[in-house]
């Protein structure tokens, strides 16, 4: 064999060997890429700025749950009040969180009261009093929802047309864990039309 047909021969071995060195380069770095992009801790998503040239179609984001899953209930407690709310009743729950069941975790449709709630209260942790106008408008809605929904449940007593709702979050699972209370809300009326 000649050398000129050695070195053609070598030469598609060489350029295989490059080929295959490059591919799997190119898809162990796609591997790492793509599992560092699925850290929970959202400072890893930098590499997602390799995906925009593409149309962040090229690195998967496989994040099947919420970045901060919820790891308590929403309680909503209320209150009577006198006229000149100076005499209350005790705290009683507007409503009951139920125990979970292992079956649960894979369906729960009753669960979409809860649901709503914990989105309210989502809303009304998030937004700011102080905030853009839209966005405390929606605050607002949010907290006469609840309000409404103690006026569906809940009845007035002798001398107490006045309500308080306190919204708290506790572990419902963790019995040691202690509430937090994080919001009062202003005092309303149970007649709606007499506190305008």
């Amino acid at each position: 064999m000649s050398r000129q047909s050695a070195r053609a021969h070598r030469r598609p071995r060489i350029l295989r060997r490059v080929l295959d060195v490059g591919v799997t380069g190119f898809f162990a770095a796609w591997f790492v890429t793509t599992v560092v992009a699925q850290h929970p801790d959202r400072a890893y998503d930098r590499v997602r700025r390799l995906d925009v040239g593409v149309g962040n179609a090229a690195i998967p984001n496989w994040r099947f749950f919420a970045p901060k899953p919820a790891v308590e209930d929403v309680h909503y407690l209320y209150r009577l009040a006198d006229g000149d709310r100076s005499r209350h009743s005790e705290w009683r729950a507007m409503h009951t969180i139920s125990t979970r069941r292992l079956r649960q975790a894979l369906w729960f449709p009753g669960r979409r009261r809860e649901k709503g709630f914990f989105d309210v209260a989502n809303l009304i942790m998030t937004v700011s009093p102080e905030g853009p106008a839209h966005l405390v408008k929606a605050r607002e809605s949010a907290m006469e929802s609840i309000n409404d929904a103690v006026r569906l449940s809940a009845e007035p007593e002798d001398g107490m047309e006045w309500f308080q709702v306190m919204m708290l979050r506790y572990a419902g699972h963790d019995r040691t864990a202690k509430p937090e209370y994080d919001v009062i809300f202003d005092y309303a009326r149970f007649d709606r039309e007499a506190a305008r």
